[in-house]
């Protein structure tokens, strides 16, 4: 008996975080990004889509250069401060979002010529 609970301590501790793909709500929430696109947010990037695959709701952008911001221009260490910020940015919604059913995300961002530029994944334990 002991060892049934100790096991099932143990599948709660290494319980994955996963978005159910399947999910009517997430389906609407893909749909909701997916369909208006592409979508330009700023004058630097545009929405070119969301899926949900491998259990991780993913949400890619093209972006492109402007008078203030030359991506196409810009260091590793330019790339860094770039993905710093915007993690903390993402975050700071991801976590205060209260969607349980949201608790692995991916923001994917690509050259508009495709090539990638960088990602950000995201999951609740990050929260922490």
């Amino acid at each position: 008996k002991m060892k049934k609970i100790i096991l099932s301590l143990f599948m709660l501790l290494t319980a994955t975080f996963a978005v159910d793909c399947n999910n009517a709500f997430i389906k609407a929430v893909v749909s909701m990004i997916d369909e208006p696109a592409p979508t330009r947010v700023d004058e630097n990037s545009v929405i070119m889509g969301a899926i949900c695959e491998n259990e991780t709701l993913k949400t890619t952008f093209a972006i492109n250069d402007s008078e203030d911001i030359k991506f196409s221009k810009f260091t590793k260490e330019q790339i860094d401060e770039f993905r710093k910020m915007q993690t903390e940015m993402l975050k700071e919604d991801f976590c205060s979002s209260k969607n349980p059913l949201i608790d692995k995300a991916s923001w994917i961002y690509n050259y508009e010529n495709g090539k990638n530029f960088t990602a950000i994944n995201l999951t609740k334990e990050d929260c922490k």
